[in-house]
């Protein structure tokens, strides 16, 4: 047996867990030595646990099934620290795909992270669930996980301050699903050091480990002046110093249904100061310097002259080559490679033209029907240079920023000239990145009426060695309609509204290095870390992060499609098809906000529930010809890039002159039954003359390709027999969900 010192119980994968004296306080200060599963010298990186234990560690914890993928591990020796990657992976004919679950330390044996909860590694449940055992259970028994992995920091932890965190997971994630999430912070002196912190998420059903999250910050130096503001006084500085801004927002959870653009929301955005320091009384960003005085959105002038623009509209194959060559630059003997976009990827039709060579690369992908760039990046021959945190990157002069500025400002007047006049240089430069490869950003959000748009904008890095893009990105929204911003509350109601029930609290927040990658978090090796005495903002009961108001009516917007446990259970528990549903939330395929059971699918519904059920399963499916489609869903439409990927597979055939859609249209269940046994690939089999046994009475008035596939899926089990099948019936949303898990498993089994 290989015995090493590892926190927690002992561990079916043979390793000893003697218990670990807690660190003075709770947390180690720089007097203390690292504890276990810190390398003792910057850049060592020892392993002492093998793969097969590193995998036995998680298999013990968390429910990993069985197949159809298998679990693997890839040994990690970045940044001084040795940890086993995990990995989860699957084949399917013709292709695969894999899951990164988490990590386990190499040297100590401790599961880091670990997330099982995506909906193909969950069971597929059906029918009436049990009843969701208590949160004081699942609280149990996340700390029971807790406790195992790390005994000499849960002596220092206690639940994150309401507000901040640690209240039960609230459903509506794609990922996290029915599940309680608890979050706990390490204290010192009574006083929350952020960051420093363990999140459990328990299934509320079963109990077993969702996921699990662990940020343990070691080698810190906290501030040693005391605050000098009450929380009464800093509660003051904080209402004296939010800016209420007027912002359009689109209401996301309506248009995937519909099939038409977003409807838009006049919402109040609360643009906090930042960090309210506790010894100085003044605000402070990250890094601990004093915020400055917020800087108006730039206007962008128009530049004609510098204007390039594709000749006409929409994009062939010849005016998308001759376009792109002006924005890469591609050398003279560069070969440039044109392809359509997978039209699943937006509600827009993309071109992609790309060249690569010995001195690097780029690729842009365009709107067809606009000729706008949606997407652009390059990259040169040099390979990327690793990040040493002992040679820390000197900062942008003002000069590099101003050039790179002007540079993104340039480049925002010569290929969004359309535009410009609805653009403001709203943020930059940000800096991001690896800084021994200095890179900042410029967003360019959109503005209608002097309002900012949410979701519209160019977002464009420069490079600050070349001042040269290295990224283009940008979202733009044709045909929306505003509401009118005269019926808004003033902004002095807003925000007595927002303060209402919120509270100053006292926490460390640790500083960010000004040459610290943004991706490398406080675990990562990177020497003694400063905290930070500060007041953070906020609302205890509440949610951890604020939404936005409502212009009108000065009600918070928490979040689209969010419904607690409770609530969810008020709508599904008992219910025949409980298990499927609470899948296919989890899933994506249906909103918590749309969640009717025994109401009626539309088409759009319908589709949506089969393409997100399945779209794993169905990733690697024929290729087909991009056909015209429908003439009520047009290339702007939400639907479009769904329906565009149902016809490739054969799930839609679009029949007639003018054939029509009809997304908001109800769907029977023998139209249904059709597009399952069509996206098998089976639709050759449903039209054919076969005559197979049915225990279905009622199949006489429907067609032949839907009588073919009634009984077809009632073979493959995939629909349950009975006396009667009701094909001229509206599908429900129960019904589609049942249909659509038979089919999963079935693929699964297939596959």
């Amino acid at each position: 047996m290989l015995m090493l010192t590892v926190p927690g119980a002992a561990l079916a994968a043979g390793i000893s867990v003697p218990a670990q004296p807690a660190p003075a306080g709770g947390i180690s200060t720089p007097a203390q030595p690292a504890p276990a599963g810190k390398p003792e010298k910057p850049g060592e990186a020892k392993t002492t646990v093998t793969k097969e234990q590193a995998l036995a560690v998680i298999k013990r914890y968390f429910a990993i099934p069985e197949g159809p993928g298998t679990l693997d591990a890839q040994l990690n020796t970045r940044e001084g620290r040795a940890t086993w990657e995990i990995t989860y992976n699957i084949v399917y004919d013709g292709g695969g795909m894999g899951f990164g679950l988490g990590s386990v330390d190499a040297r100590t044996g401790q599961i880091l992270r670990c997330n099982v909860s995506m909906p193909e590694l969950r069971p597929l449940r059906t029918g009436p669930l049990a009843p969701a055992r208590s949160e004081a259970d699942a609280r149990n028994k996340a700390w029971a996980l807790v406790t195992e992995m790390f005994p000499a920091e849960a002596k220092s932890l206690r639940p994150a301050p309401q507000g901040l965190g640690g209240t039960p997971y609230y459903y509506g994630s794609p990922w996290q699903s029915d599940a309680y999430d608890f979050v706990w912070v390490q204290y010192k002196d009574d006083v929350p050091l952020m960051s420093s912190m363990v999140e459990v998420a328990v299934d509320r059903q079963t109990l077993d480990y969702v996921s699990m999250q662990s940020n343990f910050v070691t080698d810190v130096t906290f501030a040693p002046a005391a605050a000098k503001l009450t929380p009464t006084e800093a509660l003051a500085k904080f209402r004296a110093g939010l800016r209420p801004t007027l912002t359009y927002q689109g209401m996301a959870s309506s248009y995937p249904w519909t099939g038409k653009n977003p409807k838009i929301q006049l919402a109040y955005r609360m643009d906090e100061p930042g960090l309210l320091d506790a010894t100085t009384g003044k605000f402070v960003d990250a890094t601990g310097q004093e915020v400055p005085a917020p800087v108006l959105p730039e206007v962008i002038p128009a530049n004609p002259g510098a204007a390039v623009q594709p000749i006409q509209l929409p994009l062939d194959q010849d005016q998308a080559l001759t376009f792109v060559k002006a924005l890469l630059e591609p050398p003279t003997d560069a070969e440039l490679h044109l392809s359509p976009e997978s039209p699943f990827s937006g509600p827009v039709e993309f071109m992609n033209v790309s060249w690569f060579g010995p001195n690097g690369g780029a690729s842009v992908g365009l709107d067809r029907k606009t000729g706008m760039i949606r997407y652009a990046n390059r990259q040169g021959k040099s390979q990327p240079i690793p990040y040493d945190p002992a040679k820390p990157a000197a900062q942008p002069t003002p000069e590099q920023k101003e050039q790179a500025k002007q540079a993104a400002i340039a480049l925002v007047q010569r290929y969004f000239s359309p535009i410009v006049g609805q653009l403001r240089l709203a943020s930059g430069p940000q800096r991001y990145g690896n800084p021994s490869q200095p890179t900042v950003n410029f967003y360019f959000q959109r503005f209608e009426n002097g309002i900012p748009v949410g979701f519209d904008a160019v977002w464009i890095d420069i490079d600050l060695t070349t001042m040269q893009w290295t990224n283009i990105s940008a979202n733009w929204t044709p045909g929306l309609t505003f509401p009118d911003a005269a019926k808004a509350i003033s902004a002095d109601k807003a925000l007595e509204a927002f303060m209402q029930g919120r509270e100053a609290t006292l926490v460390y927040q640790l500083k960010v290095k000004p040459d610290q990658p943004p991706f490398m978090g406080p675990n990562s090796n990177q020497g003694p870390r400063d905290a930070m005495l500060v007041y953070q903002l906020v609302r205890p009961g509440g949610p951890p992060y604020f939404g936005q108001l409502d212009a009108l009516t000065g009600q918070e917007i928490v979040g689209t499609g969010r419904l607690s446990p409770q609530e969810l259970d008020k709508v599904l528990a008992g219910h025949w098809a409980e298990g499927e549903l609470r899948y296919m939330l989890g899933k994506g395929a249906l909103l918590p906000d749309k969640l009717r059971p025994n109401g009626t699918l539309t088409r759009a519904e319908a589709l949506q529930l089969l393409t997100m059920g399945t779209q794993e399963q169905m990733r690697y499916g024929a290729a087909g010809v991009q056909q015209a489609g429908y003439t009520d869903v047009k290339s702007d439409d939400a639907l479009y890039g769904m329906v565009s990927e149902a016809i490739r597979r054969g799930v839609l055939r679009p029949e007639g002159e003018k054939p029509v859609f009809g997304g908001d249209q109800p769907v029977t269940r023998a139209e249904f039954a059709v597009w399952l046994v069509r996206s098998l690939r089976l639709g050759g089999l449903a039209r054919s003359n076969l005559k197979p046994e049915t225990f279905f009475t009622d199949l006489g008035g429907l067609t032949r390709e839907e009588r073919n596939a009634v009984t077809f899926l009632e073979a493959l089990a995939i629909l349950d027999h009975g006396n009667t099948f009701r094909g001229d019936d509206r599908l429900t949303q129960a019904d589609g969900a049942a249909w659509v898990v038979q089919l999963i498993k079935y693929l699964r089994t297939a596959n």
